[in-house]
């Protein structure tokens, strides 16, 4: 299938096929090992102490910019110690820090931000995130933020005002 869909699509070389092809009706997991990857991959978790999606109540996936948060409450959770803790508080502290920055940007921006903005001004974009990233650090809590850069160059405001 895949070799009819590339032969389809280009037009300006011909497209080849090499070698034995008697295997094509053959499920790809065929020539990918043979472990049980679902096994393996809750053994790995329950090793690291780290529920898996099926083991959450609500069903649902950790959003990428949440696997830190949810690591370090599971791991809090398991050994109930305070250093656990104390780690957990401060990724909540600097969460909270990341939201309040932002909050305080939008308030004090006199923009509408948009809902889903699409990145025009990839020049500006990428100014604001440099000029963010040397003023406060970057992680991936912070990257869920940055639709709001996007607003604001596309509103054409002078990002020497932040």
């Amino acid at each position: 299938q895949q070799f009819t869909i590339v032969q389809k699509e280009t037009t300006k070389s011909h497209v080849m096929e090499y070698g034995q092809t008697d295997f094509k009706s053959e499920a790809v997991g065929n020539f990918q090992g043979t472990c049980d990857v679902k096994s393996t991959i809750e053994n790995f978790l329950k090793e690291s102490k780290v529920e898996s999606t099926e083991q959450r109540e609500d069903g649902n996936p950790v959003m990428s910019r949440d696997i830190k948060m949810h690591y370090l409450y599971n791991k809090f959770v398991n050994s109930n110690s305070d250093e656990d803790r104390n780690e957990m508080e401060e990724e909540l502290a600097y969460r909270t820090s990341v939201e309040t920055r932002f909050y305080n940007l939008r308030e004090n921006a006199g923009i509408t931000f948009e809902e889903k903005p699409v990145v025009t001004d990839f020049e500006c974009y990428k100014g604001l995130i440099d000029q963010y990233e040397q003023a406060c650090g970057v992680d991936e809590y912070d990257l869920g933020f940055f639709h709001n850069f996007v607003s604001m160059c596309n509103a054409k405001m002078d990002t020497i005002d932040m």
